[in-house]
Parts: structure tokens; sequence; C-alpha cells
């Protein structure tokens, strides 16, 4: 192709493959050697463990009993919290931009589909926050100190105290919902032209989602304290 970088060809080739969740690992290598982010592997693997755990939290839905084009309760935000809990904002951010990538090439990862139309989706404005929640969740985890490998990650979180996490993992929510709700409220009215007011869609695109997401917070400090090393006391003894 000419004009196009090797990186940009070799995800024109992944997009015209079918998918399987095992392609996920040689997708992000090749968005990690295009972008410059040079992950050690076993970060990249779990980079695209976490794009595959937003999508299998896609397929994990509730329908609200609210009328459309309200969106159904799922448990993509758990994973998308997690992977900048866990990677760190930079790795966290990039597993929901490869999440990102593989819907709108086609692949029916989302909620509801995928492909390049979903955009006029009105719930399309919550994905787009993913990245931007992952990458404040890990931020607030970490500050400016990514772990560079797994051990150092379980070993930081051993030393934060739970009010941080559950504070990273809200402020992240948060993040979902700053992009997602004007997102909705615009395809709404301007490309749907659904007579719907603006508290109603409030209501239906954030309020009713507020239980779920305190199970969901509740749930990652469970699984945090799990993953954390304890932090070691040194003790003196005397010679």
């Amino acid at each position: 192709m000419k004009g196009i970088d090797k990186g940009t060809a070799n995800l024109y080739y992944f997009a015209g493959r079918n998918f399987t969740l095992t392609t996920l690992p040689q997708i992000a290598c090749v968005m990690n050697n295009k972008y410059g982010t040079y992950m050690n592997l076993r970060i990249l693997n779990i980079t695209a463990l976490f794009a595959a755990l937003t999508i299998i939290g896609a397929m994990i839905k509730i329908p609200l009993p609210l009328p459309p084009p309200i969106p159904p309760l799922s448990m993509q935000t758990l994973f998308v919290i997690l992977s900048g809990i866990i990677l760190g904002p930079k790795n966290g951010a990039m597993s929901q931009f490869l999440y990102l990538f593989i819907g709108i090439i086609g692949f029916p990862v989302f909620a509801e589909g995928g492909g390049p139309a979903y955009v006029l989706k009105p719930t399309f404005g919550y994905l787009l926050g993913f990245p931007l929640a992952a990458f404040i969740a890990g931020t607030i985890t970490y500050g400016k100190n990514a772990p560079a490998g797994l051990l150092e990650m379980r070993t930081h979180l051993g030393t934060l105290k739970p009010i941080r996490i559950a504070g990273a993992a809200a402020a992240g929510i948060l993040a979902v919902f700053v992009l997602g709700i004007p997102y909705f409220f615009i395809i709404v009215h301007y490309f749907l032209e659904l007579d719907r007011a603006f508290s109603a869609l409030l209501v239906g695109g954030f309020l009713v989602f507020i239980p779920g997401d305190i199970i969901k917070i509740t749930i990652i400090l469970a699984l945090v304290k799990i993953i954390a090393l304890e932090p070691r006391t040194s003790v003196h003894e005397n010679p």
C-alpha cells in the first residue's frame, strides 16, 4: 500500500480477518509497535486480556424496564476500571483503545453490535469514555509512576488504602458518564429526533446505574485485595 506505513497495513490486515479472542494479542502487538508504547510481553498479553474481558462484559447485560434508547446495564465498566488500576493509566487506556478499534472496524463486540455506524448509537459516547476512564483510574492509583511489571503493580497496590482505590474507580466511572451523557442527549435529540426531556435522559442514562456502579466498586475493592501483595515490614534483630 503506497503511502501507508507497515503498522497501519497490519491493522488493515487484521480488519479483514475473522475475529476471535485469540487474535487480540496479535492486534495489541501491532498497535504496540505502531504507536511506540513498547510494553513487555507479559503486560502486552494482559492488555489484550482486558480488551477481551471488556468484550465479555458487553455480553453480560441486563435490560432495564425503561423506554428506548436507554442502554442496558452491563459489566463493561468493571473491567474498564480494573484495566487502569492493574495496568496503569497508559496501558489501561490502550486496552480500551484496542477494544474500540475492534468494534469500529466491524466486529460485534459492543453491547448492541459493532461497525462504523455504531458511532450514531446514543450509547457510543459511553464507549468513548472507556479509555479516559482507564487513564484516570490508573493515574489516581499510581500517579506518574505506572508499574513496569506485575510484581511492582501488586506491591504498589498493597500500599494503598481502600479509599484511594474506591476514589480511583469512582472517578473513572464518572468519566464514562461525563462523555456519555452529552453524547447520548445529542444523538437522541438531533439524529434520532426523539422527544425526550434531558431530565428523563439523565435518569435513564446515569442515575439508574449508580446502584450497579456501587456494587462494581465493591467488587473492584475485593479483587484488588486479592491481587495486592501485603507490604513487608522489616524486622531488625539484635546481633
